[in-house]
């Protein structure tokens, strides 16, 4: 396995994530009996200097923890969350890095609601004031504006939204109890997500550059239309708890008139459509059929 370690340092991207790739599959027939050196190998290289080490083992952890339990996150959660915990909440640490220490949070969380029952009540109490700690960063993360300090916060705000989104239904008690400071910063994330859209999409001129989908440094995509999937995705999951519909109809109208912001056409949509009509058309049905399925 040592070679399998050493190659999630790799420069070469591809051989970097085929390293995580096998390490994910091992682990998953071996972890932990016969692989006792995968968690504090990977915990281990998250004090790494290099970001990009960090990052390759914050991604393997990812696809190591899909294959979780809930007792495998009683586990490994008190070596792993504070690691973790530490990188999220440094601004020192690069945006990608956090991001993805956050991700691999919220795959714990899905693990662990799979306890179900009382199971799962017993790990929400254990797990309370670490959950506590998470939320509470989480929604400082969206009332931020996506490009503050020329950093784009993006990326951390839709895995904050996917967190949020992965509690509301198995964890709605504890939902409902956070429903004020996370509705509020639900608010702030589409106002400030609407306002952005207004102005570098809808009251940019033609003879600006053309507004392209933001990618973040590992190529993922952090574009305006993927936060309001998962924005969309979370209100969605409140709405399916009896417990928390009384809240998503509160803030139903408020949402809805961000929401009719982006119902606005961009500039480049207009300039399709004074162009060539037609094709302006045709692209529309497409996207719409697309929206269907």
């Amino acid at each position: 396995m040592s070679s399998l370690y050493q190659a999630l340092a790799f420069e070469e991207s591809k051989l970097r994530k085929a390293a995580q790739a096998v390490i994910a599959e091992i682990a998953d027939i071996a972890w932990p009996e016969r692989l006792p050196s995968l968690m504090p190998t990977l915990v281990n290289m998250l004090s790494n200097e290099a970001s990009m080490v960090v990052h390759s083992s914050l991604s393997c952890l990812v696809l190591v923890a899909e294959n979780f339990g809930a007792e495998d996150v009683e586990r490994v959660a008190s070596q792993l969350f504070p690691p973790l915990l530490s990188l999220f909440a440094n601004e020192q640490v690069e945006i990608v890095v956090r991001k993805q220490a956050l991700s691999v949070f919220t795959t714990c969380l899905v693990a662990l609601a799979s306890a179900g029952g009382e199971k799962m009540k017993g790990l929400m109490q254990a797990f309370q004031p670490v959950l506590d700690e998470w939320v509470g960063r989480a929604v400082a993360a969206m009332q931020h504006t996506a490009h503050e300090g020329g950093r784009s916060l993006r990326g951390i705000q839709i895995e904050a939204v996917k967190m949020l989104s992965s509690l509301a239904s198995p964890f709605s008690k504890y939902f409902l109890e956070k429903s004020d400071a996370i509705m509020q910063a639900m608010w702030s994330l589409l106002s400030n997500a609407s306002a952005e859209y207004e102005r570098m999409h809808v009251r940019r001129s033609t003879e600006d550059e053309p507004v392209s989908d933001e990618e973040d440094e590992a190529g993922e995509d952090i574009s305006l239309n993927t936060l309001l999937s998962e924005f969309s995705s979370l209100v969605m999951q409140m709405a399916e708890k009896t417990r928390l519909k009384k809240k998503v109809k509160i803030m139903m109208p408020s949402l809805a008139k961000l929401l009719l912001v982006f119902a606005q056409y961009a500039v480049s949509e207009m300039s399709l459509w004074e162009d060539d009509p037609a094709e302006f058309a045709a692209m529309e049905e497409e996207e719409s059929f697309r929206s269907n399925l």
